[in-house]
This record gives C-alpha cells, sequence and structure tokens, in this order.
C-alpha cells in the first residue's frame, strides 16, 4: 500500500507552487503499469505524484540524470526508473519498472533506463 504518509504531506502544501513537473512514460512502462493490479498501480502512481510535486528532491539519484523511486504495491515493492528531460529537468520520463528483489539497484536496470533513455533522446 502507498505511504500516506508521504502521499498526504505532498498534497498538503499547495503553497510551495507547481514546479511544474511534467511526466512521460516509455511505452513498455506504460504497458507494464496496464498490467498491474489495481493497488499495486495506484501505489506507483501516487509516488510519481509525490515526485510530480515535490521534483527530484523526492527521487534518489542513482546515476547521471537517473532517478529512482520505490513503491509498495500488495505483494511486492516496485522501483521506477527516470530520467529527468528537458532543459531545466523537468519532463520526467519513467523508463524503466522493476520489480524490487535486492537492496541496491541491479547494474542491469541502470543499462537498460540509459538505453531507453538514450532512444527516447535520439528520436
Amino acid at each position: 500500500m502507498a505511504d500516506k504518509r508521504r502521499i498526504g504531506g505532498a498534497q498538503g502544501r499547495p503553497d510551495q507552487g507547481d514546479v511544474s513537473h511534467r511526466w512521460r512514460i516509455h511505452p513498455v512502462v506504460d504497458k507494464e503499469l496496464d498490467d498491474l493490479g489495481d493497488e499495486d498501480a495506484v501505489s506507483i502512481h501516487a509516488q510519481m505524484l509525490i515526485v510530480r510535486q515535490d521534483g527530484l528532491r523526492a527521487a534518489r539519484h542513482l546515476v547521471e540524470d537517473i532517478y529512482e523511486v520505490e513503491a509498495h504495491g500488495v505483494d511486492t515493492s516496485y522501483r521506477l526508473l527516470f530520467s529527468a528531460e528537458g532543459a531545466k529537468g523537468r519532463i520526467l520520463l519513467a523508463v524503466v519498472l522493476h520489480e524490487k528483489h535486492t537492496q541496491k539497484t541491479p547494474k542491469h536496470v541502470i543499462e537498460l533506463a540509459r538505453d531507453r533513455r538514450d532512444r527516447w533522446r535520439a528520436e
């Protein structure tokens, strides 16, 4: 289930203004989100909302311009890896959705995120 404390905290600060972050979702990630159960998908979307409202400080920096957020579903936890794009880094490109099995993000998952980010930039 989503971390209600973090969601409530992010939504309860309208005085900070909108930092104008916008999500763009890689087609593979979009399909994976559609295949999830409702509660898992809601948890992931709630974390995406927090990052949209609070910016990159609500995410964990991995490498270069790749960040991740963690969402806790019914039976598993997920990592959503994304890249900050655009001149001011306000486009958040979701590139990998991965079930969390280890404490550290596996290198092959980070490489997949870089590859998808690079292909998106080339288009």
